[in-house]
């Protein structure tokens, strides 16, 4: 794996490490007793887990594939067809 080179590689390991320090200091606050702290945090992780997939699906849906992609599926589906 080489190094990062995409803004979308870069937003990926923000929102990991953020996920990360998050999650860490809810079970600092919930170790500490602070029960109230470490709920609103984990619903704030999981509000943002939501919205980070919502944004996945939705890009990941409105963007076109590539011809290299298309060509190696249908490759692929025309050799299970040609084995049946």
């Amino acid at each position: 794996m080489g190094p990062i080179n995409t803004p979308h590689d870069l937003v990926f390991a923000l929102c990991f490490l953020t996920a990360a320090a998050i999650l860490i200091a809810a079970a600092v606050q919930a170790l500490s007793g602070r029960w109230r702290s470490a709920l609103r945090l984990l619903t704030g992780w999981a509000t943002g887990v939501a919205v980070y997939f919502a944004a996945l699906i939705a890009i990941s849906l409105t963007t076109p594939s590539s011809p290299c992609l298309n060509r190696a599926f249908s490759a692929s589906r025309e050799m299970q067809v040609g084995s049946i």
